[in-house]
């Protein structure tokens, strides 16, 4: 039967419009409408969008057969690509911020979105955000709004109360999409639901077939997590790889990275790595300082027995709560909207722009700037000190300096001098006077909070580590906390200033 190339021209020409994804110039997307009238997004290459062009010249023609669109798609494509203005930014899930609008991507039939701005939030079914739907995307629940957030979250997380106020924060900060995010570390004892909250939280950010991921193999494969989902759920996490902890920071605070499409070729893919994170273990707190620093712990109660309810029950209720739950979240961001332009912060933590939104959300909710800022230093204290306490190198300097109260020596003796007080293995501990130095320097806040100072100097052609206590006197009321914490815990010299 002879194919009809006019057709075929026809079809690709009306029905279709393509875009480039402005990382990565040569991965071309499909945008066409489906037959239930939605507008949808494809990869070129995808077999879906070759079936739409199959079934449209199957009805234009009343022919049976499937013609090749390969060649005139080829043409189209090397078209497309010399167009500048075809460039978009392809979104997974959620797009936007706090500071604009955001657009919530529900992924159902009509492709719809949620779309929330300081006026008010309104369901719609084409925005000029681009959205991608992948196979392990779930279809999400249509909203209802006028509730109360954190009177219908709270049956179902069984934190303090102030600890479940800044989750509920943290949660409702989340998407704000192009803002940066702090990692949400849930450690906690066995049977105090974990898993269960991590996967809660999925359900209402990015609902997935895939809930949580196990730690990956190797750099490669956290890295293409990474960028084909916008929130990462590490389950039962143990130990965080140094280098796993470096991508982590980057993918919280957004960044790209280059990859070879193929061994066999030089083609480049940029990975757009902007991610949530949550971690959950049992006794899970973030190896690396830059990761501590960009983290929020949580740290669930016991459920009691006569509380326990079976998943499928547990399930069941959430599932019944969910859109009044999606719509209060709703809420509450449109009015930290018309909060935020207007808020005054004192003392920004580091990562300020997601600091800031958290406040504008905590006042949405009914919480003071002042409470919010409270519980939040009060987690960061909590947080720092325990990486203090599981991080083996701070806990060696710790002892040295209060063996050798003040230290201002050439970074090779103090070196030599620290690897000869180690006693049993200390993880992490460099292998050079350099390499010391540069840890030291990492490790620099950390240390401060417990009430050491460190600092260097070049004296000739030496290079000098200066490490000593800060005067009692000088101490920060929020450094004496910290460091009585720490002290509470080890006890014995370190428990003496």
């Amino acid at each position: 039967m002879t194919i009809d190339r006019s057709v075929m021209q026809q079809i690709v020409d009306e029905k279709v419009r393509f875009w480039i994804d402005k990382y990565n110039k040569n991965s071309v997307y499909a945008e066409f409408r489906r037959k239930n009238g939605a507008i949808c997004l494809e990869p070129y290459e995808s077999e879906f969008f070759r079936s739409f062009l199959g079934y449209k010249y199957r009805k234009m023609t009343h022919q049976r057969v499937s013609p090749n669109f390969n060649e005139i798609l080829k043409i189209k494509r090397q078209d497309i690509i010399f167009e500048e203005n075809r460039y978009i930014k392809i979104n997974r899930r959620v797009a936007g911020s706090l500071r604009g609008r955001i657009v919530y991507f529900l992924a159902d039939e009509m492709w719809q979105s949620v779309v929330i701005e300081p006026k008010g939030w309104t369901i719609k079914k084409q925005t000029k955000e681009k959205f991608i739907k992948t196979d392990l995307d779930m279809e999400q629940v249509e909203p209802v709004g006028g509730g109360n957030c954190m009177d219908l979250l709270k049956p179902y997380i069984n934190l303090p109360t102030d600890d479940f106020k800044l989750l509920t924060v943290c949660l409702i900060q989340f998407f704000s999409r192009q803002s940066n995010h702090y990692a949400m570390v849930i450690s906690s004892a066995k049977g105090t639901g974990k898993s269960t909250l991590t996967k809660l939280i999925r359900s209402l950010i990015d609902p997935s077939y895939a809930e949580t991921s196990l730690t990956p193999n190797n750099e490669s494969e956290l890295k293409n997590l990474l960028a084909n989902s916008s929130v990462v759920c590490f389950d039962n996490t143990t130990v965080m790889k140094e280098s796993y902890s470096d991508i982590l920071c980057g993918a919280i605070t957004g960044t790209t990275d280059a990859k070879r499409k193929l061994f066999t070729d030089n083609e480049q893919v940029i990975l757009d790595l902007h991610n949530i994170v949550i971690l959950n273990g049992i006794d899970i707190v973030p190896y690396k300082s830059d990761l501590a620093q960009r983290s929020l712990l949580f740290e669930l109660q016991r459920i009691e027995k006569k509380n326990r309810m079976t998943d499928s029950d547990f399930w069941s209720r959430f599932n019944q709560d969910k859109p009044r739950i999606l719509g209060a979240i709703f809420d509450t961001l449109q009015k930290a909207m018309t909060i935020l332009p207007t808020l005054e912060v004192d003392g920004l933590e580091r990562m300020a722009d997601a600091y800031k939104e958290m406040i504008a959300i905590a006042m949405a909710l009914g919480i003071s700037s002042e409470e919010f800022q409270v519980i939040f230093e009060s987690n960061q204290k909590k947080l720092q000190t325990s990486y203090a306490q599981n991080n083996s190198f701070i806990n060696l300097v710790v002892n040295f300096v209060e063996h050798n109260k003040r230290i201002d020596k050439p970074a090779g003796e103090v070196y030599e001098s620290m690897l000869a007080s180690i006693v049993g293995k200390c993880k992490g501990f460099p292998d050079g006077p350099s390499p010391l130095s540069r840890k030291l320097n990492i490790e620099r806040d950390t240390l401060r909070d417990l009430g050491i100072r460190f600092d260097t100097h070049r004296n000739g052609s030496a290079n000098y580590i200066i490490l000593e206590k800060i005067p009692k006197n000088k101490l920060t009321s929020s450094q004496i906390e910290k460091k009585a914490l720490w002290e509470k815990q080890f006890g014995g010299d370190n428990a003496s200033t």
